[in-house]
């Protein structure tokens, strides 16, 4: 039995998947015009998540600027990791969501 190649081209906006026998295409947030009932809960988690992430982050930066104790090689690494986290809790969370919005 021979298994078929399997292409998918993904771009912004949806995923082309090739198979042997047909083609599959998914487009963004496909899912929401089957089950629209999932629509409030994802925001919902999404900005719940959001903020939780920037007040944890903000929180683990302070403590280790307040702290001379935490000034160490290991809480480089810590807070390099919050500051890279900051970055997703604060620009691509909410620009998600605002996409998740936009395309509802």
């Amino acid at each position: 039995m021979e298994l078929a190649p399997i292409h998918a081209n993904v771009s912004n906006e949806s995923i082309h998947v090739a198979l042997g026998g047909g083609d599959l295409y998914y487009f963004k947030y496909q899912f929401l015009n089957s089950h629209p009932h999932i629509v409030l809960p994802c925001l919902v988690i999404l900005v719940v998540a959001s903020v939780v992430g920037t007040a944890g982050n903000i929180l683990i930066l302070l403590a280790v600027a307040r702290t001379k104790e935490l000034r160490n090689v290991e809480s480089f690494f810590i807070v390099n990791m919050a500051c890279s986290d900051l970055y997703v809790t604060l620009i691509a969370d909410p620009m998600n969501i605002v996409d998740y919005l936009i395309t509802v």
